[in-house]
């Protein structure tokens, strides 16, 4: 048998939940699931390829990943963990100091099951198009925006959300089907089933968008979640439901009108704010851009001592409408 423990921590795992360690497997059967994988298959299939970077250090890594059993084992584990229907969500740690193509590498060993998810939901074709999109932007991500040699195994979390089709996009926002199975401060479904809201980055964020997004989640989640109440309730976990953000925003802002849709109800210790305003996972605020004025007013007030936090909150019922 595999020391599922010693192999994870030789590819750099530093923090592995209780979960993962108590899966079982041995070579051969590892072995037996390499030569059933055609990476690829899915490369072409999530256009990699085009991103020459991406592609190049792809390629070189492979070779390493074919010489490796370790790397080979610890791929395996974590495919097997994470690729099932019947994980919702990601509730504890896994944390990795390693930078490298091995989370990207897992998640194109997803391809297969990605796409049987995605037929098992009747996704339509703008569905299974947004879904290719996001795993190669998850992919290419660690290059174009953290500037690292590889990928962030969060990026692989995320990713995996998708791979197990539970995740549908519409207009602006990214619909999570989420299993209630631990404690969110101050919320408590009426369903075990509820839905995470996800704002993707990078474009603004429209009022009449959001108004989309919100009315085609109403009319389609329950066709594609099939798990879902009909009606099923709204949250949202993001750095935009900071209680202070407010201070930071032009009166009539979009941000403060898609805040306005929510009710906030817990603070958290931490802080996204980084990764998702600046595009940074860097602790250094005098290197984080200011080329907007809600940057410049965020990075002032952090160089001052201020304290951000990621906000819990739920949608108002009329807001759904």
């Amino acid at each position: 048998m595999i020391d599922t423990k010693k192999v994870l921590t030789m590819a750099g795992f530093t923090e592995i939940p209780q979960d993962i360690l108590k899966i079982q497997t041995n070579f051969s059967e590892v072995q037996n699931w390499i030569q059933q994988t055609d990476f690829n298959l899915p490369l072409e299939y999530y256009g990699l390829p085009q991103h020459n970077s991406f592609y190049k250090l792809f390629k070189t890594y492979k070779a390493k990943f074919d010489a490796t059993p370790h790397l080979q084992a610890c791929a395996f584990i974590l495919h097997k963990y994470l690729f099932s229907p019947n994980r919702y969500n990601w509730t504890h740690n896994l944390k990795r100091t390693t930078i490298d193509p091995l989370p990207a590498l897992i998640l194109l060993s997803g391809h297969n099951t990605h796409q049987h998810n995605m037929q098992s939901r009747k996704f339509d074709t703008y569905q299974q198009e947004k879904h290719r999109f996001r795993i190669f932007e998850t992919c290419i991500r660690g290059i174009d925006v953290y500037k690292i040699p590889g990928s962030e195994i969060s990026q692989l979390i995320w990713g995996s959300l998708f791979i197990n089709a539970h995740i549908v996009e519409f207009a602006r926002l990214q619909f999570e089907l989420f299993k209630f199975n631990y404690p969110i401060p101050n919320f408590t479904p009426k369903d075990q089933f509820c839905i995470n809201i996800h704002v993707p980055r990078g474009d603004r964020l429209p009022n009449e968008s959001v108004s989309k997004s919100l009315s085609y989640a109403t009319e389609y989640i329950p066709q594609y979640f099939f798990e879902a109440p009909k009606k099923p309730e709204y949250f949202i976990d993001s750095w935009l439901m900071d209680k202070k953000l407010d201070l930071y925003l032009p009166e009539k802002s979009n941000i403060r009108l898609f805040r306005n849709r929510f009710e906030i109800l817990h603070q958290l210790p931490e802080s996204s704010l980084s990764k998702f305003l600046f595009n940074t996972s860097s602790s250094d605020i005098s290197q984080y851009p200011s080329d907007t004025s809600l940057r410049q007013r965020i990075k002032n007030a952090l160089q001052n001592g201020e304290k951000f936090h990621d906000g819990i909150a739920i949608l108002k019922q009329e807001k759904t409408k």
